[in-house]
């Protein structure tokens, strides 16, 4: 990736980093024997991305106000703050009865999940719909799906666990958000993959969500959305690994596929609504 941007290692330092590459580890079918350069980046806090070049600013210890956190990311996440406009801090801060520190401290946890844009001077701006971006994330949760499922392949403690989380949470349910639905997936991959692609995972996820529920509702098509994600974890869960691949890249070509027509159907359905936090 050429061009700085903004992203955060894990003892919480900020970096401009300027290439970025995910390395996956080797396969014997092939899979994961070279790297990944994405043309968009995935700076998180739990960071995979090795810098190759990066200029170090100085260090910022992020720890946000956990519910002001989570409201704000489930507010973009749905689409409730629009796309690719500026965040109005102020009307946050009233919701919220906080000062602007610890807004601009989640924003800012935000931006480094690739959630929010930052532009020094500017502001915070909701992301745009862009079919470049959001081709990119659905290329990288392919292969990161990929990589989960041959983890369990081969860790199978991990898989009985998965199994345990399956039990114990709750099938998706129709009225479930974008972010419902994202929480609902991350809670399962956090535990049974390895750290820190779990935490990439779960970011591009996230991101991805609002794509997803979208082009589900163009179709009709929401509760068979979620059936396939829950069937997917099943069949992980089951050690059906192979029919889970499969499966796994059928969701995502088709989702690549209808990505122009999804995001048409967002800016034609969804117009900002005022925030809830």
């Amino acid at each position: 990736m050429h061009g700085p941007c903004i992203a955060l290692d894990r003892r919480g330092h900020v970096y401009k980093c300027y290439f970025n590459v995910i390395f996956l580890p080797r396969r014997r079918d092939g899979f994961g024997t070279g790297h990944i350069t994405p043309a968009f980046c995935v700076p998180l806090a739990k960071l995979i991305l090795v810098q190759t070049h990066h200029e170090e600013v100085e260090p910022l210890s992020i720890a946000p106000n956990r519910p002001l956190y989570s409201a704000i990311k489930r507010d973009l996440v749905n689409g409730w703050l629009g796309h690719g406009i500026p965040i109005d801090l102020r009307s946050i801060e009233a919701a919220n009865r906080v000062s602007s520190i610890p807004v601009r401290e989640a924003l800012v946890a935000l931006a480094a999940e690739d959630l929010v844009d930052f532009m020094p001077g500017r502001g915070f701006f909701s992301k745009p719909l862009d079919i470049t971006r959001a081709r990119n994330q659905v290329d990288m949760a392919k292969l990161l799906l990929l990589d989960f499922a041959e983890y369990l392949k081969e860790h199978k403690p991990r898989r009985i666990l998965l199994r345990g989380k399956l039990v114990q949470s709750r099938t998706p349910k129709h009225s479930d958000t974008p972010f419902d639905t994202a929480e609902y997936i991350s809670a399962l991959i956090r535990p049974s993959y390895r750290l820190p692609q779990a935490a990439t995972l779960s970011t591009v996820l996230f991101g991805l969500a609002t794509v997803v529920y979208h082009d589900a509702l163009s179709r009709d098509a929401i509760q068979d959305t979620r059936d396939e994600v829950r069937s997917y974890f099943i069949l992980l869960s089951a050690g059906r690994i192979d029919q889970a691949r499969r499966a796994s890249l059928e969701f995502m070509t088709s989702r690549y596929e209808r990505l122009a027509d999804t995001l048409c159907h967002i800016a034609e359905e969804q117009t900002p609504a005022g925030s809830t936090t």
